[in-house]
C-alpha cells in the first residue's frame, strides 16, 4: 500500500467509500479498480466518448469528486420494492416469507427476479470485492472492518459513557442469561466445554466464568480480535482471575467455508452471539455454520444467540431504502425482492463494532429459513425457555416463537429502543438421531 500515490488514495476512496481496503489487495487489482471507477467518472462528467485518464493522471476537482461520489453511492429515488406488500397478503407457499413458529416452515422466495433501474443503489458488488474475485466465506472487507475495531482500545469507565452504553447493558445482559439458561455448571455436570464462534475480543469472558464454564474454545474471523481476546484472557489470569477457566481462542477463515477440525461432538453448547446473520450471505455457508454446530454439538447439547430479525429490519425501513435516527442508521443494499440468502444491507450502530465506515453489511435472516435448514442438521427449534428471567427481556407476542425480540423498558432514548427491538434470541436442541449430515465432512 505504501507504494501507490496520493492520487490513486484519492480514487480507493471513491471506489471503497470510505475506506482503503485491506493490504492483502494486489496492487495490479487496485488499479484495475480505479481506472474501471474513472471511466464512470468520465462517462458521468463529460459524456461518454471521451476518453478516460490513466491511473495516475491529475485527481479530480472537488467538486467533480463530490459528483462522482453521489453517481456512484446515491440510492435511486422514488423506488418501490416488493416489501411493500403486505406481509399478509404474501401466499403461504415454499417460497413465502412467514411468521415463525412450530407449523411454519416455509421460506422466502429465492428466484432472482430483480427489475431493471435506470440508476443502481450501491450493492455488494460496488462496495466490496467483484463476485468473480471473492472467495467462498467471508470476504476480506469484512475481516478488514473486524480487524479495525479489534485494535481500537476502549476502557471499561468510556464504554460507560458512551450513548450506546444502555443498549450495551441490557445486551450483556441477555447474552448473560442466555448462558447461564442453556451451559451453566450444576452439581451433577463436569468439565463443561463451550464452543464459540464469531466470539470477537473474548467480551464474554466473565460471563463464561460465572456460568461455571471449564473449557472454552473461540474462533474468530479477525486476527486482530483473536489477538485482543488472548491478551484480555492472560492478563485477567495474571490477576488470579479465571482461575477454573480455560480459553482457546484461535483466528479461521473456515467457519462458513468448511468443516472444522478437532469438534467430535464433545461441547455441551454453541453460541453465535450477533454474527450468526453473516452466515446468510448464501446457502453454502449457512450449511458449513451448520454442519460445524452439528459436529460439535453432544447429543442434547444447545445452540444458541442472538440475531437481527429479518422481519424487524423490513419493519423499520417501512418500505424506504434508508432508516435514520440518533442511534441507528439501516440502508437497504439488495435489489427487487428480498431472498431467503445475500439480501444485504448496512447497519451502523452508533459506538458500537458496527460504527466504523460506512457500517457493517449484514444480511436478513428470516426464522423460518433458520428452522429449515437447522432442521437438516438435528437441530430442533427451542420455543419455550422455561426462565423468567429471560421471560421478561423478551416481547411477550413471541412466547412459541423462534425469534424472541429484545424488549427493554429502562431506555431513556427511545431511539436505542428502535436499535434493541431488531435484535432477538434464538435457540435450538441437538438431536444426533435426527442429523442427515452427521457422517459428511461439509
Amino acid at each position: 500500500m505504501e507504494a501507490l500515490s496520493s492520487t490513486d488514495k484519492q480514487f480507493l476512496r471513491l471506489l471503497y467509500y470510505p475506506g482503503i481496503p485491506p493490504e492483502d489487495i494486489k496492487e495490479s487489482e487496485i488499479r484495475d479498480k480505479a481506472q474501471r471507477c474513472l471511466n464512470r467518472i468520465c462517462k458521468r462528467l463529460v459524456g461518454a466518448s471521451t476518453p478516460a485518464p490513466s491511473a495516475s493522471a491529475k485527481a479530480p476537482t472537488r467538486r467533480q469528486k463530490r459528483s462522482a461520489e453521489e453517481t456512484l453511492i446515491e440510492p435511486p429515488q422514488n423506488q418501490q420494492s416488493s416489501e411493500q406488500r403486505d406481509e399478509k397478503s404474501i401466499p403461504s407457499t415454499a417460497h413465502a416469507v412467514t411468521t415463525s413458529g412450530p407449523s411454519s416452515p416455509a421460506l422466502p422466495a429465492t428466484a432472482n427476479d430483480a427489475p431493471t433501474r435506470r440508476r443502481k443503489r450501491p450493492t455488494e458488488d460496488t462496495l466490496l470485492d467483484p463476485p468473480q474475485k471473492r472467495p467462498v466465506g467471508f470476504d476480506s472487507a469484512m475481516k478488514f472492518h473486524y480487524d479495525s475495531h479489534g485494535r481500537q482500545v476502549q476502557t471499561l469507565k468510556q464504554r460507560a459513557k458512551g450513548p450506546s452504553a444502555p443498549l450495551k447493558k441490557f445486551h450483556n445482559k441477555v447474552k448473560r442469561e442466555m448462558i447461564n439458561r442453556f451451559c451453566r455448571q450444576t452439581g451433577q455436570q463436569r468439565d463443561l466445554k463451550l464452543f464459540d464462534i464469531a466470539c470477537g475480543r473474548g467480551g464474554d469472558l466473565f460471563k463464561w466464568d460465572s456460568a461455571g464454564i471449564s473449557y472454552v474454545r473461540g474462533v474468530d474471523l479477525s486476527p486482530a480480535e483473536i489477538k485482543e481476546a488472548k491478551r484480555r484472557f492472560e492478563q485477567n489470569k495474571r490477576e488470579g482471575k479465571h482461575r477454573w477457566l480455560n480459553v482457546d481462542f484461535e483466528q479461521s477463515d473456515h467457519v462458513g467455508s468448511s468443516r472444522l477440525s478437532g469438534l467430535a461432538e464433545q461441547y455441551d453448547a454453541v453460541t453465535i452471539q450477533f454474527a450468526c446473520h453473516y452466515f446468510f450471505k448464501t446457502e453454502q455457508m449457512l450449511r458449513s455454520c451448520l454442519s460445524n454446530v452439528a459436529a460439535a454439538l453432544r447429543d442434547g447439547g444447545y445452540f444458541f444467540g442472538c440475531i437481527p430479525d429479518g422481519k424487524a429490519v423490513l419493519k423499520t425501513l417501512n418500505q424506504k431504502s434508508v432508516f435514520e435516527n440518533s442511534m441507528l442508521r439501516l440502508e437497504r443494499l439488495w435489489e427487487g425482492n428480498y431472498k431467503a440468502f445475500g439480501s444485504s444491507f448496512i447497519f451502523k450502530i452508533r459506538d458500537t463494532v458496527t460504527d466504523g465506515g460506512q457500517g457493517s453489511i449484514e444480511y436478513l435472516v428470516f426464522s423460518s429459513t433458520f428452522i429449515h435448514f437447522a432442521e437438516e442438521y438435528g437441530l430442533e427449534p427451542v420455543y419455550d425457555y422455561s426462565s423468567t428471567n429471560l421471560d421478561h427481556m423478551f416481547d411477550p407476542a413471541d412466547r412459541g416463537k423462534l425469534f424472541k425480540h429484545f424488549a427493554p423498558k429502562d431506555y431513556e432514548n427511545r431511539d436505542l429502543e428502535v436499535v434493541s427491538n431488531i435484535n432477538s434470541a434464538f435457540c435450538f436442541r441437538m438431536n444426533q438421531a435426527k442429523n442427515k449430515h452427521r457422517d459428511r465432512k461439509v
